[in-house]
């Protein structure tokens, strides 16, 4: 177990402890650093309310987490966070969040519900490539653009709605999408950029 006095765990502290199911982090906590729990076998997590980021690298590979509880004053989720958390199911994400990295869910292919809340302004590259269990996906109104790959061979997407505050959307958003079934882009949208939609074998309008 770990002190209440802690305050921070830093970066690639619990990496690669392939043995680790659990871990109860106490109240003092402030900061978790890069990749501190990546590659363990934690199952369930919830953030202390005072840790406003969740790292870059944080659970990457951590393929038996199942469960992660974020408070409500989280604002960002770094890069590739999430990545390859292959028994994620969902995750609730709060009205604090400002931005999401690139890679963050990559490959969480049971991850089939994420609501992602419109004070989301910054969201990087392939957000949620692979995630073939997730059907459906809103777009927040506060972003501006859709980053490229954002939904690259996600074989489980059946339709997206793209808003009308999006003006650019990415390449390879939805390439080889094979599910995908509509799209339906609301006015406002300026440009969509090339193979954008490449191979979704399925799309018929």
């Amino acid at each position: 177990s770990l002190p209440n006095s802690l305050e921070e765990i830093a970066i690639n502290a619990f990496r690669n402890c392939s043995s680790l199911t659990s871990i109860n982090v106490p109240s003092s906590l402030k900061k978790l650093g890069i990749a501190a729990f990546s590659n363990t076998k934690i199952k369930e997590f919830t953030l202390p309310s005072a840790v406003t980021e969740v790292a870059d690298y944080l659970f990457q590979d951590c393929n038996s987490l199942e469960k992660v509880v974020l408070h409500k004053n989280v604002h960002l989720i770094g890069n590739y966070a999430f990545s390859h958390c292959s028994m994620l199911t969902e995750l609730s994400l709060s009205e604090s969040l400002f931005s999401i990295g690139s890679y963050a869910f990559s490959c969480c292919t049971k991850l089939t519900n994420i609501n992602v809340p419109n004070t989301v302004e910054f969201m990087g590259t392939n957000a949620f490539e692979y995630c073939n269990s997730l059907k459906n996906v809103n777009i927040p109104s506060s972003l501006k653009a859709l980053p490229d790959e954002t939904f690259y061979y996600n074989d489980g997407i059946e339709s997206i709605h793209i808003p009308g505050n999006i003006e650019i959307v990415g390449s390879y958003i939805a390439r080889d999408s094979d599910s995908l079934k509509t799209i339906t882009m609301e006015e406002g949208v300026r440009i969509i950029k090339s193979y954008a939609f490449y191979d979704a074998s399925s799309l018929a309008s």
